[in-house]
């Protein structure tokens, strides 16, 4: 088992909290006891580098990082890199060469969950048929819900932390943004695609950069 498996099976256990897991009851005492157990694997193979085989250190090492991934799942703290999104692929989807989550992947990476259904914001929907458009939103919210406790259990999120969900339309960005507390745990954040890629790309300060840059000699300049 590699690390990254270790610690997705370490975000799972604090995810779903399975009874009868010694891991669940780890994550129930809390940091102190996930310290206190990682201190006990580290003796262990202390010990067992000195007076034991290399196969018996191998098994020792493994609960060391067994876990440290446990901690990390417990703190909130994810792979470097990881990271992950929901995407939501708009109805009038834009993306017409190919399937929009094999683009949106090869830009942002493979750590991306498709979002499915309507966000409820088509147009005057709302306004001519709010019945409609509540009942929408209602199954969209459900979606959601499933979206983000399937990317937390990759591990490319943290078990508490934001979860971000990205699209390519201005009228969907508007509709996703009201969901931002309908989350079991931790925020939804709304972006487009393309800001999420700036900001990977030139850092988080993009937006003030160009700016400047804007001023200082125009938009030509930046352009060229």
């Amino acid at each position: 088992m590699t690390f990254e498996e270790m610690y997705r099976l370490a975000v799972s256990r604090k995810t779903e909290m399975p009874d009868g897991s010694g891991t669940t009851e780890l994550f129930r005492k809390g940091p102190h006891a996930i310290g206190k157990k990682l201190v006990e694997e580290a003796a262990e193979s202390w010990m067992a580098a000195r007076f034991e085989s290399d196969a018996e250190l191998s098994g020792e090492l493994a609960q060391v990082l067994y876990y440290v991934a446990v901690m990390m799942a417990e703190k909130g703290i994810t792979l470097e890199g990881a990271g992950g999104y929901l995407f939501h692929v708009p109805c009038h989807d834009p993306m017409k060469l190919q399937d929009s989550m094999k683009t949106v992947k090869a830009l942002i990476g493979d750590n991306v969950i498709e979002a499915k259904r309507c966000c409820g914001e088509s147009g005057t929907l709302g306004v001519t048929r709010p019945d409609i458009a509540t009942q929408v939103r209602f199954r969209k919210e459900e979606e959601l819900r499933a979206n983000e406790a399937a990317l937390r259990a990759t591990g490319a999120v943290a078990a508490h932390g934001p979860v971000k969900v990205l699209t390519s339309c201005p009228s969907c960005l508007q509709g996703l943004s009201r969901y931002v507390d309908d989350l079991d745990s931790g925020l939804l954040e709304a972006d487009y695609v393309v800001i999420e890629m700036a900001r990977h790309i030139l850092g988080e300060n993009w937006l003030p950069e160009y700016v400047a840059r804007a001023n200082a000699g125009g938009i030509e300049r930046v352009l060229v």
